[in-house]
């Protein structure tokens, strides 16, 4: 990033990793970026630089919010930006299981995800049923939206999640006291609705987590069943 802009009266200095000197002035420093006001074709301007982008600045906090035309306002993070990304997430919708690798697509702050996932049930009898097993291990598809509410903290977000995870799971059950098993496939729908919490490491990795309740019998949450959904996961974002 090489940039190189001139200031009116502006007493605080930015010196970028390139060399490059904003005159401007700073309004706010916190652990992951420097927020200033510079001016640009003779309108002063708001802007931020992450501090892995600085070399040095000179803060003299001489100004204050009162001097500027405009309010102070936090660029929104991320705002119109197309981006796409992996992430790794262990599910528990207890007494079931997923481990999911997913491809997730961004645009601003709403994400889309989709990717294969490895369940296990870790009951052979689940929903009360005493005289029905089910198998333990399948696989299926996952997919979700997720929407970030945008905030000032740049470390840590918040957001809301709708997660679907589908796969077969095959079952076993009696039909009288002394008759054979019967075997029967059938497709699982799983629907969850969650809050969560991500912290960003930094550009590249975040970490997050959430708790919600969904149903594992239909979409849209047609609850026969409702389950508890905790998870937390890894996402590294490529572009």
């Amino acid at each position: 990033m090489s940039i190189m802009m001139v200031g009116q009266d502006f007493p605080d200095r930015i010196v970028t990793n390139k060399g490059d000197t904003i005159e401007c002035c700073i309004t706010l420093v916190n652990n992951q970026a420097v927020f200033f006001y510079y001016m640009g074709r003779d309108i002063r301007r708001p802007d931020r630089l992450n501090l892995n982008h600085i070399k040095d600045y000179n803060w003299t906090k001489n100004c204050s919010f009162e001097e500027f035309d405009e309010p102070y306002e936090v660029p929104e993070k991320g705002a119109k930006k197309w981006g796409y990304g992996l992430r790794i997430v262990q599910q528990f919708n207890m007494p079931i299981t997923h481990s999911i690798m997913a491809f997730n697509l961004r645009k601003g702050n709403h994400n889309l995800y989709v990717g294969p996932h490895y369940t296990h049930i870790s009951k052979r009898r689940i929903s009360g049923d005493t005289d029905v097993s089910y198998n333990q291990n399948t696989y299926g598809i996952n997919m979700g939206y997720q929407i970030v509410i945008k905030t000032r903290n740049e470390v840590f977000d918040v957001f809301m999640q709708l997660d679907v995870s589908l796969y077969e799971a095959q079952e076993w059950y009696y039909n009288g006291p002394y008759a054979e098993p019967v075997a029967k496939t059938r497709l699982v729908a799983e629907n969850c609705i969650s809050v969560g919490i991500k912290y960003n490491v930094s550009q590249k990795f975040e970490v997050f987590g959430g708790y919600g309740f969904g149903a594992t019998e239909g979409f849209f949450f047609e609850f026969e069943e409702v389950i508890p959904q905790i998870y937390f996961g890894l996402h590294y974002n490529i572009k």
